[in-house]
Parts: C-alpha cells; structure tokens; sequence
C-alpha cells in the first residue's frame, strides 16, 4: 500500500511535494519542486517493490538503476529529461524513485477531449503530419538501443510551450519489475497483460502482448494504433479481433488509400509483414499526394497545424527524390544494457550504440560477472520455449527492385541464420551495430542502408558475423536474444576448477574481442552476444577435465605442453612458482590462440589476446593460472613452452 506523503516533506531531501498526478496501491506519480534547482516542477515516480527474496529486491534495484542510466542518456526534444533515481527502504518496503522532467501540457487522450466538441478527432492530413513528428522521436529512440514499449494516447504528452509530442512513462522499469515477480512466484512466461497504469495494453502488439516479444516494430504498430484513436475515437480493441490480432479495416475505412495502406503495414499481425525501421515509414508519408488527404480540419486543429506539426524536423528526408540520397549512417550513442539484463525487457533492442574503449592497462572489470554460491545455469539462462521468431520469422523477403545478384545474397543469409537458429530481430540490430562501426557518420543521423554498395557493405558484415556466430554451441545460438540474466560463475568451479570471476572475465572478454575489438558489451545486441560466449565458456568448464598441474622434472628447467583445443575450448594449468622466480613463457602455434597468466591471488601478469610471450620475476608465490583459448571456429594446435630460474 502506498504510504501518505506530507506536502512539507523533502523526498530524497530534495523534492517538496506538489500535488499528486496518479496514485495505485502498489505506486505514485507526484508533482514536485526541486529545492536545490531553484524550486523548478519536475515529476517523481515511486514504485513499492515486495520481494521476500533479498536477493530479488537488489536486483530489481539494480536492473531499474541501469535502465534509468540508459534514459538519463537520452539527449532529444520528444524525450524528457531524467535526472534522479534512488532506492530507499521505508517500514521493512523497498522504494524506487525516478524523477524526470516535468511536460507541461496535455497527453493526446486529454488533447483531443479538449477538442470541440462537432470534430474531436483528427483529420488524415493532421494524422499525416502527427506521425512524421512522433516517428521523428521514436526514430531517435530506436537508434540509441531504447524502446519505448507503452506507446499510446494516454504516453505522448504535448509541451505545449514548443508545440511538441513527447514520449513519456517508458516502459521498461516496469517491465523489468514484471519479470522478476514472474520469477519469484515461478512463473517463466512474461506476457504482458498489464501497462504500467493498469490499463489493459490494447495498443501493442499480439507478440508482446502475449509472449512478451519486443522488436522496434513493436513500438511501430503501436504508433499506428495510436493514430487510428486519433483519426477515429475508437479504442484498438473495436477493431481488431483478440486472437489473431488482425484489423478489420471494413469498420475502419480512411479516405486516402495510401495512408491506409501505409498504416495497415504498421498494423500487421506478423512483425515481419511490417516496415521493418521508422525511416522507411517516413519515407512514405512524405510521398503521400498533398491532395490523396482529406483536409478536413477544423479551427481548433490550427495551433496543431502551425505550431505542432508544419515543420518537419531536419533530419527528416525532404520530399525531393530527382537527386540520389547520400549515405546515411548513424552515429553510436552510449547506453548501458537493461533490457537484456533482464532479457527482451527494459531497452528492448538496440540499433544504435557506441564504442566503450577499455583500458588497455588496467580494464575495468565488466559488469556481467556475479559471484553465486549456486550454479543453475538451466534456470538462469534457459531459453523461452517459443515458436517465435524462427518458426514466425520476422525477416521480410528482398526487395524485388533489387537486382537478382543482390536477392540471393540477401536470401542465402537469411537461410544460413536461420540454419544456425539465429534470431533475426538479435542479428539485425548485431549487424547494424557492426556497420555503425565500419561506416561511421554524423550524430544524429538515421542509418538508412539504401543504395547497392552500402546493400553489399551490410551483408558482407552480416557474412563475416554469421561465420563467426556458427563457432558457438547451437544452444548459445538459439538463446541470442533471449538470455535475460548475467552467466554466473558458481561455487562449483571456483573450487573445483579454480576459476577465478577475473579469469572467467578474461575468457569471455578475449573471445568477445573477436568480434568486436577494444569494445564492452554494453550494447544489447554485445550483451547477448556476450552472454553466448559466456554461455559456452562455463560449459567447457564443467565439461573439460580438472586443472592440469604442470611441475618441473628433476634438474631440468624447462616445460612443454602441445595438445589441441577444440573451437573455442580454453585450457588452464596451474604451476606452483616462488615470489620473484624468473618465469618465461611463450605459446606457438595458430594466431587464434591466445594465452594469459594469472598470479594466485587473480592478478593478470599478461592479458589474454594482448601477447603471446611474457617473460618477467614473479610478484608472489603460490599456484600461478595460465590459460590457453582457442578463438577460432575450427580446432587449433598449440605449443607451450616454459622457462623457470
């Protein structure tokens, strides 16, 4: 229950309450003032969190800290500014606290009430011009790994001051919330039969809806949804039958058949069916005939017109197509990863990240390690039982204006990921960020790869991807997408095995540096791919055969070791060295395989990937790790040699 907050009371020592804008059993959204911002409004939400697990309340604690960090990012004039969080325990509850920027104006549901009354509704020039501008900000969003998840009339909110519509009440704390009362009472399905305001989620799509599936396409059809409500005053649920999600447009018929046609691919059942990113949508409007619209718009309407909705926003194409359009890349942006933290959950799927350099020297140690007393990888990284995407694929069929040569390239690809049981929407945004990297471009400009040579320039990415991805165990593969937790390392092999969260780190990390170089997985599309090489690391741990211990022979100096590591296998010998013993070691044989040498208290004398010689006095005795990793896909032989004075 949620517990009175005094009007002279400080929240956080910091926001005097104002008024209450919303308020449920279990959370509040309230009005307040910043007392160390010159008494400026902003809006505070609490949510009461009831685990009886402590581990589950840190961790809900955790995940909403990570994703208000990927929010509070977020730099654009359709997205609120966030600028606190904390968590307190208040009467043995936990308390999770986001404030965000204050909107002041109306959402659309209170906008379009206050319409008159003789024409409420919006006219399909002034849906036109609505969407070219909410797009504008979903487009953003989507390009810095975010979606939105709760789009709706009653979540864009109008600033009125800049006659703006801005995304509000992000769904993704909410979502995370869900998952992990879902585990705590056992339940592993995540359908979402809720929004976060207790309203039935009429707006989104069947695949979220009902298996929890979050696409940037999701957020698609329920910009779509919204306009229908805009053009009609009817709620989704009029129009579309419950079961198979499809819409009855015989009840909904527009005027202006492109538009019709451009929201029914907005609408369709199958995410595959729908425009597969927010450009493309535009690029549509924008070719609509001025006179195919009605233009029925009525004098309310007119500040919407002028002050809303005329102009549209500079990186939106203009309508002049006699001249090619130049490349158009994004540029990455930095976000941390909720949503796959807690699987298809808070962000949901990236298309825009940024390049996160590690230290060289000293890296900072990533922060997907946890240190469990309990090994259940089962549980902790199990793949939902779906049928969907790969039975459902969403990958749409090639574009037929494309040569024949580019088509079945195009189609090759999608049968060898699907062959390996590679989820489209996980490889897209995978690719995606890959030629954000190999083809960078200007902030704030939206990746459209529409032209034959940035065509070949993607898929020879996605190419080199697929050949890498086919290294991992087919079950790493099918769960890309889907892991929703960190890959612990249990008790069971740091005791048995003697694997330190510093070694198993530097396994992970070596091989992830395959793929991407001199980056961090804090993307979603690296988180997964993270979690996969991950995934399978522990596995070759419970599976290999315990540490070998090395040990000199008597009057001799020198050690070798040759054998072969299957792809992707590790080895780890342990030998016994004394503090400020001469030790020389040197690994020969295929440039995939790398080596690392570890002191016992978990101290890296040579990084993994950064050399394969290392010759120096020991800091410290006692058994001394060194490993060996095989990054290829295909068996490597080595050769490791020794010196001890």
């Amino acid at each position: 229950m949620v517990r009175a907050v005094s009007a002279v009371q400080l929240l956080g020592d910091r926001y005097r309450v104002l008024e209450t804008l919303r308020e449920t059993p279990n959370e509040r959204t309230l009005r307040v003032e910043d007392t160390h911002q010159e008494n400026q409004t902003r809006v505070l939400w609490q949510r009461q969190v009831s685990f009886r697990q402590s581990e589950l309340c840190d961790r809900a604690q955790q995940l909403c800290r990570q994703e208000f960090e990927f929010l509070q990012r977020l730099q654009h004039p359709q997205v609120p500014r966030f600028y606190d969080f904390w968590a307190q325990t208040v009467d043995a509850q936990l308390w999770l606290t986001v404030v965000r920027e204050d909107i002041v104006g109306p959402t659309l549901r209170q906008w379009l009430q206050q319409r008159s009354e003789q024409t409420p509704w919006l006219s399909e020039r002034e849906v036109t011009k609505f969407l070219l501008q909410v797009l504008n900000g979903v487009g953003y969003i989507h390009t810095q790994g975010v979606i939105h998840r709760h789009l709706s009339p009653d979540h864009l909110q109008l600033r009125a001051a800049e006659g703006r519509w801005v995304l509000v009440n992000f769904g993704g704390m909410s979502h995370a919330l869900q998952l992990l009362q879902a585990e705590a009472v056992g339940d592993v399905t995540t359908q979402q039969t809720q929004d976060e305001d207790g309203e039935q989620p009429q707006y989104a799509p069947l695949e979220q809806v009902q298996k929890g599936i979050l696409y940037t396409y999701s957020d698609i059809y329920a910009i779509a949804a919204t306009a229908m409500y805009a053009l009609t005053g009817q709620e989704p649920s009029a129009y579309r039958d419950p079961q198979t999600g499809a819409w009855d447009w015989s009840a909904t018929p527009l005027a202006c058949a492109e538009l019709q046609a451009i929201l029914a691919r907005m609408l369709a059942r199958k995410p595959g069916d729908r425009p597969q990113n927010v450009q493309s949508i535009i690029h549509l409007l924008r070719r609509i005939p001025r006179e195919a619209l009605s233009a029925d718009e009525n004098t309310t309407a007119a500040a919407l017109e002028s002050e809303t909705l005329n102009t549209a926003p500079s990186n939106i194409p203009s309508d002049d197509t006699s001249t090619p359009l130049p490349l158009r890349q994004w540029a990455v942006r930095a976000v941390l990863g909720l949503l796959f933290v807690v699987g298809a959950g808070a962000i949901g799927w990236g298309v825009g990240q940024t390049v996160l350099h590690r230290q060289s020297s000293n890296p900072s140690p990533f922060p997907e390690l946890e240190l469990s007393p309990e090994v259940a990888l089962a549980e902790d990284a199990e793949a939902k039982a779906l049928d969907f995407p790969l039975v459902d694929d969403g990958e749409p069929d090639p574009d037929p204006s494309w040569s024949e040569e580019e088509q079945a390239r195009r189609l090759s690809l999608r049968d060898q990921r699907r062959q390996l049981g590679i989820d489209y929407e996980f490889f897209r945004a995978l690719v995606q960020y890959a030629y954000g990297q190999a083809y960078p471009a200007p902030s704030g400009v939206f990746l459209v790869v529409d032209g034959a040579l940035e065509r070949q320039q993607w898929d020879a990415l996605a190419q080199r991807l697929l050949n890498q991805l086919a290294g991992l165990s087919d079950d790493a593969r099918r769960r890309l997408g889907r892991y929703e937790q960190p890959i612990k390392l249990g008790a069971t092999e740091i005791q048995q095995r003697q694997v330190t969260p510093v070694l198993f780190e530097a396994l992970v990390a070596a091989h992830f540096e395959t793929y991407f170089p001199d980056q961090s997985p804090d993307s979603p599309p690296l988180k997964q791919l993270w979690r996969a090489i991950a995934f399978d690391q522990l596995n070759h741990l419970r599976q290999s055969q315990p540490i070998e211990e090395l040990s000199l022979t008597p009057g001799s100096t020198e050690i070798t070791q040759a054998e072969q590591l299957a792809a992707g296998q590790g080895k780890i010998y342990t030998l016994s060295l004394e503090s400020d013993q001469l030790l020389t070691t040197n690994l020969v044989g295929e440039s995939t395989t790398i080596l690392t040498v570890q002191t016992p208290s978990g101290e890296l004398l040579l990084e993994l990937g950064r050399d394969r010689f290392w010759s120096g006095r020991t800091i410290e005795s006692g058994d001394h790790r060194l490993v060996i990793l095989n990054t290829a896909t295909e068996p490597a032989d080595f050769q490791l040699y020794l010196t001890m004075e």
